[in-house]
């Protein structure tokens, strides 16, 4: 009878483990990158060179890009020299390598690892940011010099104290965020997109004590993003409704801070609610110290 008993048992885990295995998402090997550098570039003009060899070169080779800037980011106002801001990050592998490793089925671990944030950042004048028409973020790998993901979005001035900003290109090469192989092997991929954009100024709280505060914020998003290829983008023409965010508070003072964030959200099998990606984006924007000194404020 015990000998029964444990047989049935052995069976049972049997089973439970094959059908474990074979409920997992195969996972691409595009996704889960870790290791890169994002990158801002701030824009008013048709795009001639960057001081950096390898952001030219991801302008250059995206198809149609230059043409897109060069309709769509000119300004008649100030001249604005592009700012190159990097900032180095480290995202979304982990988790991911501890999942694979360990080969257990825990979806709170792969839900957290199917979506990755990053960010950049530009410190200038007030004036310098209402003269920006479009931002350009790329996220890429310094030492392999390799395209990550490349976003433009326009920044659209629908007054003197607030824009709206619409994503125009999108093109993805991989993903910090996992996601799962497509089941036809002739389909890519695909990631959803979430673009966040906050503008911050300096305040005083009631101490009289200087502290950086959000003065406006926005976020857009875009589904089906392909990976692995960048031939066939994203893009947003003149003809079309495109995803755009809310209205956006220009800050006022100098300097003033200007922040773009992305969420990356893999498909791994799960509904990844896209209001949470989206106010990871912001969140991401806003960053820990902020929301410290917003707390203090609130005191």
């Amino acid at each position: 009878m015990y000998r029964t008993a444990k047989l049935l048992v052995v069976l049972l885990l049997t089973s439970v483990c094959n059908n474990l295995y074979a409920s997992q998402p195969k996972l691409s090997k595009l996704s889960g990158q870790s290791g890169h550098q994002v990158n801002l570039l701030l824009l008013n003009n048709q795009w001639s060179t960057s001081s950096n060899d390898s952001i030219d070169s991801y302008v250059k080779n995206a198809p149609g890009l230059i043409t897109l800037i060069n309709e769509r980011c000119v300004s008649t106002d100030e001249k604005l020299a592009p700012e190159l801001i990097p900032i180095a990050i480290s995202v979304g592998k982990l988790l991911f390598d501890s999942y694979m490793d360990a080969k257990v089925a825990k979806d709170n671990e792969l839900k957290s690892a199917a979506q990755a944030s990053y960010s950049g950042r530009a410190i200038l004048s007030d004036t310098q940011v209402r003269a920006a028409k479009c931002a350009l973020i790329i996220r890429h790998d310094i030492k392999k010099k390799a395209l990550g993901l490349l976003a433009l979005v326009k920044l659209d001035n629908r007054s003197n104290n607030a824009f709206v900003m619409t994503p125009l290109y999108v093109a993805a090469k991989n993903a910090v965020a996992i996601t799962k192989e497509d089941k036809d092997k002739n389909s890519a991929p695909v990631i959803n997109i979430s673009i966040a954009v906050l503008t911050k100024s300096i305040g005083k709280q009631p101490s009289g004590v200087s502290v950086l505060l959000p003065v406006g914020e926005g976020v857009a998003s875009i589904p089906n993003i392909s990976i692995g290829t960048s031939d066939k983008p994203y893009t947003c023409d003149l003809n079309q409704v495109c995803s755009s965010s809310d209205l956006v508070v220009y800050p006022s003072g100098n300097p003033v801070s200007v922040t773009f964030s992305v969420t990356e959200t893999g498909n791994v099998g799960f509904d990844i609610d896209q209001n949470i990606a989206e106010l990871k984006a912001i969140k991401e924007a806003i960053g820990p110290a902020l929301v410290d000194a917003m707390k203090e404020q609130l005191k």
